[in-house]
């Protein structure tokens, strides 16, 4: 008797097991990502305020370069005149 005792004393647990939330774990996480982007909000609003310099500020993803400006294609409105021929005249005379 006193075996079927130690063995049913064994399978039960000697401490109480810590107390879990009712939340499904999707919940749980996103409640966990709320409170991360807010803290992250906070956090760059201060950094903002800080730090002045653009390079630094698209270093730490708080701001975006800046596209570079493309030029508009360009076409020819009209094609290139070719150069005019010189007239010879036979009384000059180039030495």
């Amino acid at each position: 008797m006193i075996e079927e005792e130690c063995d049913s004393s064994a399978r039960r647990p000697t401490s109480p097991l810590p107390e879990t939330s009712d939340l499904p774990e999707v919940a749980r996480r996103r409640e966990a990502l709320v409170k991360l982007r807010g803290w992250f909000d906070e956090w760059a609003t201060t950094a903002r305020a800080v730090v002045k310099k653009r390079s630094y500020l698209i270093r730490l993803g708080l701001a975006n370069r800046k596209a570079p400006e493309r030029k508009p294609a360009t076409t020819p409105a009209t094609p290139p005149r070719p150069a005019e021929p010189v007239e010879e005249t036979a009384d000059a005379d180039f030495e």
